[in-house]
């Protein structure tokens, strides 16, 4: 691999860029909130502008890479939204800014991606949670990919249920509660993925990241990759960020001004899994669906797909 390869993933709260050359990877992230500008399938004229400046300070960035090949590739912000004008108006400025197609993940493409990006021997069962989605994937014995998207991520938890500052008992019970439900359906539905998560090492993604870095006191960058986030301490920390005002929360040293106020939706995502699924700890990974989409385009793959669609 001489000149980089370079992937750009669209997602609800941030633009993250991953390139791969000789020396290794990088990784860069713009924020974007695209979650609450996207609304409806809409994107408003001034949402539009705002999103505009951003691709284009992550196409500056990637042209001064000079990469051999790019993709873009857009996930739950776009997917869940009714196709649209705003799908159309986000395609065409994200066509504008790079010079090619955005690809809009599927649930299971996105999983996949994801999951590719974390792949070891033996095989763990992935956790990502994002700001409106949360996946789980684990590869069976069969070789098959057992994944499923639920719409239960960071963002959308608080969204829907955490509105006072601190949340309300009331408002924290009905989170979990719905939290647990989907949970269920889980359970009920894809015992083989659940067989995998009893049995298996769990690897976290996303949202997990920043969690494990309240919890060390220190954003931590990719040094984080591998920590183990254990259930007790994960459990400790949702005790006290949760009864917090915003104004308090913000002062830990860990917690990036980005995720004051999506770090408690995000624990209830992961603790009620773990409380869940009996889960004694989370080994944390800095990596996620991007870092799938360069692992492909190293290995010649994104050719191949293309073909098969």
């Amino acid at each position: 691999m001489n000149r980089p390869v370079a992937a750009i993933e669209i997602g609800s709260g941030a633009l993250k860029i991953v390139v791969a050359d000789d020396s290794g990877i990088k990784r860069h992230r713009i924020t974007t909130d695209l979650i609450s500008v996207l609304d409806g399938g809409s994107l408003p004229p001034d949402a539009k502008g705002r999103l505009s400046a951003k691709l284009d300070e992550a196409a500056r960035l990637v042209e001064n890479i000079a990469p051999a090949r790019r993709r873009v590739v857009a996930t739950h912000a776009l997917r869940a939204g009714p196709a649209g004008d705003g799908a159309s108006n986000l395609a065409e400025l994200v066509a504008s800014a790079f010079g090619v197609e955005m690809e809009l993940l599927s649930e299971e493409r996105e999983a996949e991606l994801a999951y590719r990006a974390i792949e070891v021997d033996p095989s763990p069962v992935m956790i990502d949670i994002g700001y409106g989605s949360t996946e789980l994937a684990v590869r069976l014995s069969d070789g098959t990919l057992e994944s499923i998207s639920v719409p239960i991520g960071a963002a959308t938890i608080t969204d829907q249920y955490l509105s006072s500052d601190p949340p309300r008992a009331a408002e924290l019970s009905a989170a979990l509660s719905v939290i647990e439900l989907y949970l269920d359906d889980i359970a009920r539905e894809r015992p083989r993925l659940v067989s995998g998560i009893l049995d298996g090492q769990i690897v976290g993604l996303g949202a997990i990241r920043f969690i494990a870095e309240v919890e060390l006191g220190a954003a931590s960058g990719d040094d984080i990759d591998g920590y183990r986030l254990e259930w007790a301490a994960a459990e400790e920390l949702f005790r006290a960020v949760a009864t917090e005002a915003r104004i308090d929360r913000s002062a830990n040293p860990g917690l990036n001004a980005e995720h004051v106020d999506l770090i408690v939706g995000a624990l209830c995502v992961l603790l009620e899994f773990m409380r869940r699924f009996g889960v004694d700890q989370v080994v944390v990974s800095v990596r996620g669906v991007v870092d799938g989409v360069v692992a492909e385009m190293v290995s010649g793959e994104q050719g191949t797909r293309q073909e098969q669609a």
